[in-house]
């Protein structure tokens, strides 16, 4: 038998109320590179990306059946995504995917 405690629940309401307002993010970031046109992005963007909403909804899924595994899933599902544009930007031989302004 386990007890659950108000501060656990509490975690519970700020977990699930993260990962929703983060799943929507994706899904927002994901439908801006839809709208420019599959073209517009290189293939290994478009690669991560689709990597990245499978991993975000593993998590979300987690989040919300209260596993024991969401607190961790949560912590990939946020940091893979943060990972790319960082490499991105850091890379100068890859300036057609960079989102910074090097030439």
């Amino acid at each position: 038998m386990t007890v659950r405690t108000e501060r656990v629940d509490a975690t519970d309401v700020y977990l699930r109320t993260t990962a929703v307002i983060f799943a929507a993010a994706v899904l927002v970031h994901g439908s801006d590179h839809v709208r420019r046109g599959l073209d517009a992005s290189p293939t290994a963007v478009m690669i991560a990306g689709s990597i990245q909403a499978v991993v975000v909804l593993i998590a979300v899924v987690l989040v919300f059946r209260r596993t024991r595994w969401a607190p961790h899933a949560a912590i990939v599902g946020t940091c893979s995504p943060a990972s790319g544009p960082s490499v991105t930007a850091s890379c100068p031989s890859r300036t057609h995917t960079s989102t910074g302004s090097r030439g």
